[in-house]
């Protein structure tokens, strides 16, 4: 079972450039993750991290945690097979915002 230490200290502060952690939770089988774009506070992305190592949906010898990351309009999805040394700080919120940013493109000036 998959734990993270300090999974909501982000909680109202950016976690990449234009977006802000408003919610971060710890489920029974998954943690759980809300964004909010600062220039537009309705648009939102919402992440779940699965706690448990799962077959991905292609052909692996190797088990991964799922991420599904979308937006509240239903507009975009996107699920993402992690291995456990994917899941440190760094390189889970730059993940993240490469996703975002594939649907979202804010430029930093």
């Amino acid at each position: 079972m998959l734990t993270i230490e300090n999974y909501n200290r982000d909680i109202t502060s950016a976690v990449f450039y234009g977006w802000d952690l408003i919610m971060a939770d710890k489920l029974k089988e998954t943690y759980v993750f809300q964004l909010m774009q600062r220039e537009n506070s309705k648009l939102r992305v919402h992440i779940t991290l699965g706690r448990e190592l799962q077959q991905a949906e292609f052909p692996s010898s190797e088990m991964f945690y799922q991420c599904y990351i979308h937006d509240y309009a239903c507009e975009w999805s996107k699920t993402v097979w992690l291995n456990a040394k994917d899941i440190n700080y760094n390189t889970f919120w730059n993940m993240i915002e490469s996703v975002v940013g594939e649907h979202h493109p804010i430029l930093p000036f």
